[in-house]
């Protein structure tokens, strides 16, 4: 589903943001996605789901305007300061 707003939780584990210029920004760090959660199992995931806060010292990012992807596969283990240029990067694209 895509959604028209602006901000969209992810299931407990993490965000998308989309920007004027229509290009959507994912970051996610919980089960399976490269980052410190990465080999989290399932089970503990399902059982914690709601009750507390997925915590990472990295994250995933990636981005996407229709059928177009930045960059081609997502960029894994971010940290913090990484994440945000990524998101200024996005932000500043045709």
């Amino acid at each position: 589903m895509v959604s028209k707003k602006k901000f969209t939780i992810c299931h407990n584990k993490g965000f998308h943001m989309t920007f004027n210029n229509n290009w959507t920004v994912s970051v996610q760090f919980g089960f399976g996605n490269y980052c410190d959660n990465y080999n989290e199992p399932v089970k503990d995931f399902a059982k914690n789901y709601g009750k507390n806060p997925k915590e990472s010292n990295t994250a995933e990012v990636w981005a996407w305007k229709g059928e177009k992807h930045f960059p081609s596969d997502p960029l894994g283990y971010q940290s913090p300061d990484e994440v945000f240029e990524f998101i200024k990067k996005v932000r500043r694209k045709k």
